[in-house]
Protein backbone atom coordinates (compact mmCIF):
# COMPACT_ATOMS: atom_id res chain seq x y z
CA UNK A 1 0.00 0.00 0.00
CA UNK A 2 1.84 3.26 -1.40
CA UNK A 3 0.90 6.46 0.65
CA UNK A 4 -0.76 8.88 -1.75
CA UNK A 5 1.49 11.32 -3.58
CA UNK A 6 -0.20 14.32 -3.00
CA UNK A 7 1.76 14.64 0.59
CA UNK A 8 -1.33 15.64 2.10
CA UNK A 9 -1.23 15.16 6.19
CA UNK A 10 -4.94 14.15 6.40
CA UNK A 11 -5.43 12.64 2.85
CA UNK A 12 -6.47 8.65 3.29
CA UNK A 13 -6.10 8.00 -0.12
CA UNK A 14 -3.65 5.54 -1.86
CA UNK A 15 -1.60 5.86 -4.92
CA UNK A 16 -3.53 3.84 -7.16
CA UNK A 17 -6.80 4.58 -5.26
CA UNK A 18 -9.46 5.23 -8.27
CA UNK A 19 -10.90 7.98 -6.08
CA UNK A 20 -8.03 10.31 -7.23
CA UNK A 21 -9.21 12.81 -9.72
CA UNK A 22 -12.92 13.06 -8.42
CA UNK A 23 -15.16 15.04 -6.18
CA UNK A 24 -15.25 12.50 -3.29
CA UNK A 25 -11.30 12.65 -3.06
CA UNK A 26 -11.17 16.78 -3.29
CA UNK A 27 -14.10 17.04 -0.91
CA UNK A 28 -14.33 13.47 1.47
CA UNK A 29 -10.80 12.01 1.40
CA UNK A 30 -9.05 15.61 1.80
CA UNK A 31 -6.97 14.58 -1.19
CA UNK A 32 -4.90 17.74 -2.70
CA UNK A 33 -3.57 16.17 -5.45
CA UNK A 34 -3.80 18.10 -8.73
CA UNK A 35 -6.92 16.17 -10.05
CA UNK A 36 -8.72 16.08 -7.23
CA UNK A 37 -8.26 20.00 -6.81
CA UNK A 38 -9.27 20.52 -10.56
CA UNK A 39 -12.40 18.17 -10.03
CA UNK A 40 -13.48 20.57 -7.40
CA UNK A 41 -12.48 23.85 -9.55
CA UNK A 42 -14.89 22.36 -12.24
CA UNK A 43 -17.89 21.60 -9.52
CA UNK A 44 -17.79 25.28 -8.22
CA UNK A 45 -17.47 26.89 -11.14
CA UNK A 46 -20.97 24.73 -12.64
CA UNK A 47 -22.28 26.10 -9.03
CA UNK A 48 -21.38 29.72 -9.35
CA UNK A 49 -22.07 29.58 -13.75
CA UNK A 50 -25.82 28.19 -12.36
CA UNK A 51 -25.78 30.73 -9.28
CA UNK A 52 -25.37 33.48 -11.81
CA UNK A 53 -27.63 32.37 -14.59
CA UNK A 54 -30.66 32.64 -11.66
CA UNK A 55 -29.96 35.82 -10.50
CA UNK A 56 -30.25 37.35 -14.05
CA UNK A 57 -33.46 35.19 -14.64
CA UNK A 58 -34.58 36.99 -11.40
CA UNK A 59 -33.85 40.37 -12.90
CA UNK A 60 -30.65 41.14 -10.78
CA UNK A 61 -27.34 41.67 -12.16
CA UNK A 62 -24.76 38.10 -12.08
CA UNK A 63 -23.93 38.90 -8.70
CA UNK A 64 -27.50 39.30 -7.10
CA UNK A 65 -27.53 43.17 -6.93
CA UNK A 66 -30.63 45.19 -8.13
CA UNK A 67 -30.32 46.36 -11.19
CA UNK A 68 -30.45 50.08 -11.88
CA UNK A 69 -33.74 51.34 -13.50
CA UNK A 70 -32.89 53.09 -17.15
CA UNK A 71 -32.18 56.68 -17.40
CA UNK A 72 -34.24 58.86 -19.46
CA UNK A 73 -33.77 59.27 -23.31
CA UNK A 74 -33.03 56.42 -26.01
CA UNK A 75 -30.54 53.28 -25.62
CA UNK A 76 -28.44 52.22 -28.78
CA UNK A 77 -31.59 49.71 -30.18
CA UNK A 78 -34.02 52.35 -30.27
CA UNK A 79 -31.09 54.75 -31.83
CA UNK A 80 -30.26 51.83 -34.31
CA UNK A 81 -33.83 51.84 -35.61
CA UNK A 82 -34.84 54.73 -35.64
CA UNK A 83 -31.90 56.32 -37.34
CA UNK A 84 -30.81 53.05 -40.04
CA UNK A 85 -27.66 53.09 -38.41
CA UNK A 86 -25.70 49.56 -37.06
CA UNK A 87 -24.83 48.58 -34.31
CA UNK A 88 -21.20 48.71 -35.39
CA UNK A 89 -21.33 52.48 -37.07
CA UNK A 90 -23.00 53.71 -33.75
CA UNK A 91 -20.33 52.10 -31.79
CA UNK A 92 -17.86 53.61 -33.47
CA UNK A 93 -18.88 57.25 -33.95
CA UNK A 94 -18.60 56.68 -29.97
CA UNK A 95 -15.08 54.86 -29.86
CA UNK A 96 -13.86 57.85 -31.74
CA UNK A 97 -15.42 60.55 -29.98
CA UNK A 98 -17.75 62.01 -32.60
CA UNK A 99 -20.90 61.68 -30.78
CA UNK A 100 -21.07 61.21 -27.14
CA UNK A 101 -24.28 60.80 -25.64
CA UNK A 102 -25.79 63.54 -23.79
CA UNK A 103 -27.60 61.74 -21.30
CA UNK A 104 -25.28 58.66 -20.50
CA UNK A 105 -21.90 57.59 -21.50
CA UNK A 106 -20.87 53.98 -21.24
CA UNK A 107 -18.15 53.13 -18.91
CA UNK A 108 -17.08 49.64 -19.32
CA UNK A 109 -18.58 46.50 -19.41
CA UNK A 110 -22.47 46.42 -17.93
CA UNK A 111 -23.05 49.75 -18.74
CA UNK A 112 -25.32 51.66 -21.55
CA UNK A 113 -25.08 54.93 -23.11
CA UNK A 114 -28.30 57.06 -22.94
CA UNK A 115 -29.43 59.01 -26.17
CA UNK A 116 -30.71 62.43 -26.34
CA UNK A 117 -33.02 64.18 -28.86
CA UNK A 118 -30.32 65.49 -30.27
CA UNK A 119 -28.28 62.85 -30.31
CA UNK A 120 -31.16 61.08 -32.31
CA UNK A 121 -30.92 63.60 -34.84
CA UNK A 122 -27.18 63.79 -35.45
CA UNK A 123 -27.88 60.29 -35.88
CA UNK A 124 -30.06 60.65 -38.35
CA UNK A 125 -27.96 63.35 -40.45
CA UNK A 126 -24.65 61.19 -39.80
CA UNK A 127 -26.93 58.63 -41.93
CA UNK A 128 -28.15 60.38 -44.52
CA UNK A 129 -24.36 62.08 -45.18
CA UNK A 130 -23.16 58.41 -45.08
CA UNK A 131 -25.72 57.15 -47.79
CA UNK A 132 -24.95 60.20 -49.56
CA UNK A 133 -21.06 58.74 -50.07
CA UNK A 134 -19.72 61.02 -47.77
CA UNK A 135 -17.04 59.70 -45.65
CA UNK A 136 -17.76 58.37 -42.20
CA UNK A 137 -15.04 61.15 -40.35
CA UNK A 138 -16.62 63.68 -42.23
CA UNK A 139 -20.38 62.62 -42.03
CA UNK A 140 -20.13 62.73 -38.22
CA UNK A 141 -18.47 66.11 -37.76
CA UNK A 142 -20.84 67.41 -40.32
CA UNK A 143 -24.26 65.74 -38.79
CA UNK A 144 -22.95 66.78 -35.23
CA UNK A 145 -22.27 70.42 -36.03
CA UNK A 146 -26.11 71.11 -37.89
CA UNK A 147 -27.83 68.90 -34.94
CA UNK A 148 -26.36 71.14 -31.73
CA UNK A 149 -25.51 74.40 -32.85
CA UNK A 150 -28.30 74.56 -35.43
CA UNK A 151 -30.59 77.67 -33.97
CA UNK A 152 -33.87 75.33 -34.23
CA UNK A 153 -31.31 73.51 -30.96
Amino acid sequence: MAICWCDGASCKLDADDARHGTLNGYKHQMCRCGACRNANRVQVGALVKAWRRANIDKGLTAHGKPRKPPKGGMNSDAIMEESGLTYRQLDYACRKGYIIPQLANAHGSGTSRRYSELDMLACKLAKRFMDDGIIAERAWNDAVVLAYMSPAA
